[in-house]
């Protein structure tokens, strides 16, 4: 699939108190909770990262104790820019049915894993819009994508303000908390 993405984040308080608020406003569970395992791939020096793209290889996996997750996906994500406090980019999305091959084909391309990131996930449909609850460890944030309306209602419904909205991505994040060298964002033990 591609598109353009135009998504915010926002900082929680309370990840689980935020998921029944959207239930109460009548957002639609997509999936079970889970932990999604981010893989981020770049060659060795860094040229996707200094010309803001991205290939990212996300593997979803249930906390119910099924064993494998439900197949994984690779993105391409284009340069971001910044419109009405909205991050905007270019997204191309596939299913992968096996993550290791692909790697090993990546791999023999010249890209290297550069940076893993996880967090355990809620999805929601609210009106078009794809919703996120996400606990990482930065802490809990609502992540929500769709039209500018559909974002700034649905903000709004919550009680948040433009004003809290962050356009950075998670690596970003992490990094401006931990620094350059901060090491992978991994959760110590799924919940």
């Amino acid at each position: 699939m591609i598109q353009d993405e135009r998504e915010v984040k926002i900082r929680l308080p309370d990840a689980d108190a935020c998921a029944a608020a959207l239930e109460a406003a009548g957002a639609r569970p997509l999936e079970p909770r889970r932990l999604e395992d981010d893989r981020l791939f770049d060659d060795g020096q860094g040229a996707l990262a200094r010309s803001d793209r991205v290939i990212r290889l996300r593997s979803k996996v249930p906390l119910d104790g099924s064993g494998a997750g439900e197949g994984c996906v690779l993105t391409y994500k284009g340069p971001a820019r910044v419109e009405d406090g909205h991050r905007i980019r270019e997204e191309v999305e596939t299913a992968v049915a096996d993550a290791e091959a692909l790697v090993l084909v990546l791999e023999r391309l010249g890209y290297r894993s550069s940076f893993r990131y996880q967090k355990m996930r809620r999805l929601y449909d609210w009106e078009g819009a794809l919703i996120a609850v996400d606990q990482t460890p930065l802490g809990d944030f609502l992540e929500i994508e769709g039209s500018a309306a559909a974002i700034e209602d649905l903000a709004a419904r919550l009680g948040h303000e433009p004003s809290e909205f962050l356009t950075a991505s998670y690596p970003a994040l992490w990094r401006e908390a931990r620094g350059a060298d901060g090491g992978d964002m991994l959760i110590e033990a799924p919940e």
